[in-house]
């Protein structure tokens, strides 16, 4: 005859049992199994530890986790994903996440809208450079003389606005000649062929002098769209021309407000 120790409980509790039919039977085999029985809860010694498939799928919930306890170390890396249905909605708050525990790659393109952000706190400091701002600047471009006593375009630039309803500062400037001495030069500016508006003037005292001059027009309200702005001039007498050997400058910059 054998007798064989019960390999699941151990201590006091370890009884021992008979694997033959001809094993004596012991009053005291069955005292310890009784006890082991009532101790019975299947932690270490105390019985069979209980493996994830004796655990009834959906039976750990948030009553049986105390608050807090769930550390780091206790989450696999990337289980958590986007629209994960393991988070419920609004349940991770600004005081659930250490400082820097977010990083560019748990944020997937387009996840931020506007819709994300404040009205209002988006800083200077948060902007890369040229990141809501363009230019275009053209150089010796279009007609370099006139005799008309009314606006006509002298320089065009054609330029797509990337926001409705951005500021677009238009800046030109150059070197102005005259064949009449003391005749007026006016200069203009328009967008998409509406009416002109005068940024400057000047009178050039003597004939054939070259004169440099700079002017500044500001558009608002226009759509996100292709736009041309147009350079006007015109002159009170003689013709009106431009000094050739010196550069002129169309530039065109949106600022989005």
């Amino acid at each position: 005859m054998t007798r064989q120790n019960a390999t699941n409980f151990s201590g006091t509790l370890q009884f021992p049992y008979a694997n033959a039919p001809t094993d004596l039977f012991k009053k005291e085999d069955v005292q310890v199994l009784a006890l082991a029985t009532d101790q019975h809860d299947h932690s270490p010694g105390k019985g069979l530890i209980l493996s994830p498939g004796a655990i009834p799928a959906g039976s750990i919930t948030s009553a049986m986790i105390a608050d807090g306890t769930i550390q780091a170390v206790d989450i696999a890396s990337g289980i958590i994903g986007l629209n994960s249905s393991l988070i419920q909605d609004g349940a991770i708050t600004g005081n659930k996440l250490a400082p820097g525990a977010v990083g560019t790659n748990q944020i997937a393109s387009g996840a931020v809208t506007t819709t994300q952000i404040a009205d209002g706190t988006v800083g200077t400091v948060d902007l890369a450079v040229q990141a809501v701002t363009q230019t275009v600047v053209a150089q010796n471009s279009g007609s370099n003389s006139t005799t008309s006593a009314s606006p006509v375009a002298m320089d065009s630039q054609l330029f797509t606005t990337g926001f409705a309803g951005s500021q677009i500062l238009v800046d030109w400037r150059g070197t102005l000649q005259c064949s009449s001495a003391g005749a007026n030069a006016t200069l203009y500016m328009r967008v998409d062929a509406g009416a002109w508006t005068s940024l400057g003037r000047t009178t050039l005292p003597t004939a054939s002098a070259s004169f440099t001059i700079a002017i500044q027009g500001l558009f608002t309200g226009l759509s996100a769209a292709s736009h041309t702005f147009d350079i006007g001039w015109a002159t009170s007498a003689g013709t009106l021309s431009l000094d050739t050997s010196i550069y002129r400058t169309l530039r065109v910059t949106e600022f989005k407000r």
